[in-house]
């Protein structure tokens, strides 16, 4: 997953042709914020759920409400198969690091209680926070606001003297 959020955060080099990218400075921090449509957030998501080694999805259709995303389609059910399901889960900016908890999962039929939502959040908390560790950036996540128009954040930056 962690290789996933770094293209995420990868994007405004590609998106800075799109003016798509603000950046400011202060006498202490350099501000890069990352703009991103309805369209584009949901490409993104979608494509980090169908797409790599081990897609997560064979199929996805997102949702973007605000502060939390809604996601549906074919779930890989790990025997070559696929079954129904849909997830959502909210994202916010907590600490300088990029949250996310899951607040309803339904998969197959199986729907969970909210036992098996929490130990699902810890797990994901638990992977954000082991992920922002390895990171030897002085960088983080100032702000994040996710709406059914798209998705901003705003990455600052210690400037160094």
């Amino acid at each position: 997953m962690s290789r996933k959020l770094l293209l995420v955060l990868l994007l405004p080099v590609l998106l800075v042709a799109c003016d798509r990218v603000n950046y400011q400075t202060d006498a202490n921090y350099s501000y890069l914020t990352i703009n991103l449509t309805a369209q584009e957030t949901r490409n993104i998501l979608v494509g980090l759920l169908t797409g790599g080694d081990r897609p997560i999805m064979r199929t996805a259709s997102v949702e973007l409400r605000q502060g939390e995303v809604f996601v549906s389609g074919d779930v890989n059910d790990g025997r070559g198969g696929t079954v129904p399901g849909t997830l959502a889960a909210r994202i916010w900016a907590e600490n300088g690091r990029i949250s996310a908890a899951v607040t309803q999962f339904s998969f197959g039929g199986f729907s969970a209680d909210q036992a098996l939502i929490n130990r699902i959040n810890t797990d994901i908390a638990n992977g954000l926070a082991a992920s922002s560790n390895r990171s030897s950036s002085d960088s983080d996540i100032s702000s994040l606001s996710l709406s059914p128009n798209g998705l901003s954040f705003t990455i600052r930056t210690p400037i160094q003297r």
